[in-house]
């Protein structure tokens, strides 16, 4: 619960900061209020993030999953909130167009990502239709 409390609390005293900044013709510092908010708020959940992770690999060796596949599917999780991430501070910085490409950009990586995963299941299907 105290992370929680942290976030919201982080969260509202940034966002009442960064409004004030635009209001006050400095949005470049409302910009860098908000990454520093977010860098905080992502700092404070890192272990959190690291106890999801560990229980998702319990869950895959408890039922038998292939374990290599846990590390790619990890690794599509984090590129996507990353890439949210990053989406969102474009946005926050008036550069939707910019945020729109960086979206597209994580997409694209995360298809590559997921390639051996598909490959994997597609081939599982083949040898159950044999």
């Amino acid at each position: 619960m105290e992370v929680l409390f942290f976030i919201i609390a982080l969260g509202l005293v940034a966002s009442f900061l960064a409004l004030f900044l635009k209001s006050s013709q400095m949005p470049i510092l409302a910009v860098l209020v908000s990454l520093v908010a977010g860098v905080g708020i992502l700092l404070k959940i890192i272990p959190s993030i690291a106890q999801v992770f560990g229980e998702i690999s319990g869950v895959a060796q408890s039922t038998g999953l292939k374990m290599d596949y846990v590390p790619l599917i990890l690794k599509v999780v984090a590129v996507s909130y990353i890439g949210e991430f990053a989406q969102e501070l474009c946005k926050d910085a008036g550069e939707s167009g910019i945020a729109k490409k960086v979206e597209l950009g994580v997409k694209i990586i995360i298809m590559l990502l997921a390639l051996p995963l598909l490959k994997a299941i597609l081939q599982t299907v083949l040898e159950l239709l044999k």
